[in-house]
């Protein structure tokens, strides 16, 4: 299931994508927004109530992003995550032209300013209101994205960075997010 937030956003993104299609190509890269507007609005609502944001980079495409969004709509995971942040999904590398004109402009550079270059989805970005990144979830251990974990090593990555991202959680509320990364795992 959508959570509000995440339907809103994507509502937005669907409505300039139709946007898009009766007004021809043109018509929808002048109304697409820029992300780092919109990365800015999200950060200034993410203070108004106290929170940092969550930069969710994804693509159609990809398989772990749909795992990916599933696990953020958890309620353990709404919980602790939440709790602390605003989420803002951004659209990223579409190779389809009905995709694409569904990103923010600028989204692809950046994707790469956060995650660098050649870096897989999804990938997440924890920064507070202020715009600071916490954490993310290229890992400190190999410095690849773990993306949706599924190796012992990006599940130890996935554990310091939900540490990194949310130090006032309980363990025990961080270890439960960890079983439900792991029980979302086609691999498992």
């Amino acid at each position: 299931m959508i959570g509000p937030r995440l339907l809103t956003r994507r509502s937005a993104i669907l409505g300039v994508a139709a946007l898009g299609a009766a007004g021809g190509a043109e018509a929808a890269s002048k109304e697409r927004e820029n992300v780092d507007t919109v990365i800015a609005s999200e950060r200034s609502a993410a203070d108004a109530v106290h929170k940092g944001l969550l930069l969710v980079f994804f693509a159609s495409w990809c398989g772990w992003c749909r795992l990916m969004d599933e696990f953020l709509e958890e309620t353990r995971t709404q919980l602790v995550i939440g709790a602390r942040f605003r989420t803002l999904h951004v659209r990223v590398l579409e190779t389809e032209s009905r995709y694409r004109g569904q990103q923010f402009e600028g989204a692809d550079a950046a994707f790469r300013h956060y995650a660098g270059e050649n870096m897989g989805l999804p990938f997440l970005v924890f920064m507070n209101a202020s715009g600071q990144v916490l954490t993310t979830t290229r890992s400190g251990i190999t410095g690849d994205n773990i993306g949706f974990p599924g190796t012992p090593v990006e599940y130890a990555w996935f554990e310091r960075m939900l540490a990194q991202a949310a130090p006032d959680a309980a363990e025990s509320d961080r270890a439960a997010l960890l079983r439900a990364c792991m029980q979302l795992n086609p691999v498992h």
